[in-house]
């Protein structure tokens, strides 16, 4: 690691009703990216507010490529998860040395992980 650590810190968050047949879309996650995200989150008791205190700690370069949340509804629509997803990957391909996930969503039709916390990828 050169100078500063570039850590991606991004979030995903819904509660899927699978019994709910109303597909919900990217609007219902009122997404936020970037500065916009840092300062929605910034000294909140979430995941992404713990994650963005430990990284200006460490004094990092954070790049939030998605931060989006939904109020429980049905399975997620297949482009509302891909544009999700797509953002975070294009992050930690741009190069990080570490990766903060908060959160980890259902997608029908995909393979889904069901893990209680955070994912924290780190080189």
């Amino acid at each position: 690691m050169n100078g500063r650590p570039k850590i991606v810190v991004a979030m995903m968050m819904h509660e899927t009703n699978t019994f709910s047949p109303v597909p919900t879309p990217l609007a219902a996650f009122r997404p936020l990216s970037g500065q916009a995200a840092i300062e929605e989150f910034r000294d909140t008791n979430t995941q992404l507010g713990g994650f963005l205190s430990v990284a200006q700690e460490m004094g990092a370069e954070v790049t939030v490529p998605i931060a989006a949340g939904a109020h429980p509804s049905g399975h997620v629509e297949r482009g509302a998860y891909e544009d999700m997803a797509d953002a975070i990957v294009g992050a930690v391909r741009n190069g990080c040395d570490a990766a903060f996930l908060a959160d980890v969503l259902p997608q029908k039709g995909r393979c889904a992980l069901d893990i209680p916390g955070p994912m924290i990828f780190m080189k």
